[in-house]
């Protein structure tokens, strides 16, 4: 036992001491700026504690097997005496090689090369010659030793730093609020409704030859509707960031997935102000991505429950409760096997495979809970992730559209990953998954039409101002799915509906708007003033802004959140019509989108003086935020 513990810390020292002396330092030195953007200084060497703690325990359970196979082969005399001082000294080369590959990938000519290939690559040499050589070499171990009184402080800064600095917000009981005693002078309840991924170009309520939306059409009977209604961008989290904040990209400056609301800015958003106007507020999420504990705004909500995901998915969301940290997005997420398990043998688990990755009529069910228990007047954001992909229903749904059995698993939407990017001569099996989709679609219909039924029965309608809407669309020409860099129509058009209370007609607005308009429209129509750090515009009531300027997409993804954007693409809508200008290249295209929804024939030579207005609409609002939008080149034809 005291020669397998000797061993055990001989080998857990060549790899601990240079992780924290090496590796911890490097992914610090590479991140700081990035993670003191969103965190407290404290919290920035937190979340690297985070992260290092389970490394480092997963390093000495794995090296505790190593070092009982190696005893038990030395005994045997199947390996010299000499044989743990060799391994000890290649993990410790290893972990240097890793170490010098995150330094190395910081320069573009290793992008392409992933960091553990490319610590294969510096260590292999060296670790071949040390197994070869018969010669003595001097032992990395006597430097680790030195150094191993890093361990000990390494332990207790986590002691320190872990307890002080992380908060654990699990999420929140269904409250047990007093019943609600009407009272027709208090403020109405606001129920924000979002569906995830749902294009306007795929509803019937906008003429798409499918039915798919029916519940919506008689929810348009007492609504404002916008046709000309777009998102800011064409993926999750910088959208639903400008829905809650009312900030347009280059103002709430979230421009990738993982992106979280800046710590300067946490409480600027429509949750917090409602609450500040006596609001009780909360939100039912069911993407991770769109969650406030993810965004970082999460104090802006009273109550926010468990979402109800698939069990199989529910660990995925585990990681979110722990405050003051980036652990979500982080590969050293305990639970981040989960989905890579999934994609690999998903199949073999038909609870998995054959049911929904979330079911719309849970969702409301809770939500229904929700608004049952709680005392007004309440806010409360529904954030459904159906229609998103994978497009799968419950058993009702199936088949609507499509008949068969294809794409009706997770696992056949598994294998449809692997197309890739859109080939046009795969259009019949995007025509497809295009049905599986609007099979999603009217699935998410029917709950809301249980919804609303739900709200009525209650007499809820007449004192509730409802806005129905979603975070951006899909496409299924020139792109599959969203997150494109191209901000194709079919990505970013998307429905608003705005009920007010006791509405009993129909109104159509076809001006442009997009999804910075809706917290602040929000507001105006509760009687609260929106305040100036808003960039949207109110689209209903005295203040309506001006309805003539257009709507504004971006896409900002492969920019860096510090200094001006400097790749993207920036969408101007006005009409029939949208321009997309890219930069630094300076190219534009203009789309007719009556003609050419899809965004597929550009049509910029045709009509050059909307190209032109469009142009000067886009350098306007964002040529002093991007200094490539002002392009003399691109401008040439003004």
């Amino acid at each position: 036992m005291t020669r397998l513990v000797e061993t055990w810390r001989l080998l857990f020292r060549s790899i601990a001491v240079p992780s924290l002396l090496f590796v911890c330092p490097t992914v610090l030195a590479k991140y700081w700026r990035a993670w003191s953007h969103f965190l407290h200084p404290l919290d920035v060497l937190t979340q690297c504690v985070l992260i290092a703690a389970p490394a480092l325990l997963l390093q000495g359970a794995a090296v505790g097997v190593l070092a009982l196979v190696l005893v038990l082969l030395i005994r045997r005399g199947r390996l010299e005496a000499d044989a743990t001082a060799k391994c000890a000294d290649i993990l410790t080369l290893v972990i240097l090689g890793y170490g010098a590959s995150r330094v190395l990938s910081v320069w573009q000519w290793f992008d392409w090369l992933h960091p553990t290939l490319l610590a294969a690559a510096v260590i292999a040499p060296v670790v071949w010659t040390r197994l070869r050589s018969r010669e003595a070499w001097p032992s990395i171990d006597q430097y680790n030793r030195s150094s191993e009184f890093v361990l000990p402080l390494f332990f207790a800064a986590a002691a320190i730093l872990l307890p002080w600095r992380l908060s654990w917000r699990g999420f929140d009981p269904i409250p047990a609020d007093p019943p609600v005693v009407k009272d027709s002078n208090r403020r109405p309840d606001i129920i924000l409704i979002t569906f995830d991924a749902m294009s306007a170009e795929d509803m019937s309520l906008f003429h798409y030859a499918r039915r798919t939306t029916p519940n919506f059409e008689r929810l348009a009977k007492t609504s404002h509707v916008f046709t000309h209604f777009y998102s800011s961008s064409d993926f999750t989290t910088p959208a639903v960031t400008s829905l809650l904040t009312g900030k347009d990209l280059f103002a709430h400056r979230v421009y990738q997935l993982t992106g979280m609301v800046p710590a300067a800015l946490r409480n600027q958003n429509l949750a917090q102000v409602l609450k500040a106007a006596g609001y009780k507020t909360a939100a039912v999420v069911t993407n991770n991505y769109a969650n406030p504990l993810h965004l970082g705004i999460d104090g802006s909500f009273d109550y926010l429950p468990a979402p109800p995901l698939n069990p199989w998915l529910r660990t995925t969301a585990w990681p979110l409760q722990i405050g003051h940290s980036l652990l979500f997005d982080s590969d050293a997420m305990p639970t981040s096997w989960v989905m890579p398990f999934l994609g690999v043998a998903g199949k073999y688990f038909p609870s998995f495979n054959l049911a929904p990755s979330v079911d719309p009529a849970a969702v409301f069910a809770l939500s229904e809970r929700l608004i049952d228990s709680t005392a007004g007047p309440l806010f409360l954001w529904i954030h459904v992730f159906p229609p998103h992909f994978p497009y799968m229903t419950t058993a009702r749904f199936r088949g609507l559209f499509l008949a068969g059995a294809r794409y009706t698993t997770q696992a056949d939407f598994q294998a449809a990953r692997r197309f890739g990017h859109y080939e046009r001569t795969k259009q019949a099996i995007f025509d497809q998954l295009r049905a599986r989709y609007d099979e999603s679609i009217a699935e998410c219909d029917a709950a809301l039409g249980s919804f609303l039924q739900w709200l009525d029965a209650r007499a809820r309608r007449d004192h509730t101002l409802l806005v129905v809407t979603a975070d951006h669309g899909e496409s299924f020409h020139q792109w599959w799915g969203h997150e494109s860099p191209f901000l194709l129509n079919p990505e970013v058009h998307i429905p608003l509906l705005i009920s007010t209370p006791g509405q009993k007609n129909e109104v159509r607005h076809d001006e442009d708007a997009g999804l910075p308009d809706v917290a602040p429209t929000t507001l105006s129509l509760v009687g609260v003033a929106p305040p100036f750090w808003m960039t949207g515009h109110v689209l209903l009531g005295a203040a309506t802004g001006d309805a003539q300027q257009p709507a504004f997409a971006a896409y900002l993804a492969r920019s860096y959140i510090f200094g001006p954007p400097h790749v993207g693409a920036v969408a101007a809508f006005s009409g029939d019509y949208e321009l997309v200008w890219f930069f630094p290249a300076g190219t534009r295209e203009l789309f007719d989108l009556r003609n050419n929804p899809e965004g597929t024939v550009n049509v910029i030579s045709d009509d050059p003086n909307v190209a032109a207005r469009l142009s000067r609409a886009i350098r306007a609002r964002y040529g002093s935020q991007v200094p490539a939008l002002g392009n003399a080149s691109a401008l040439a034809d003004e």
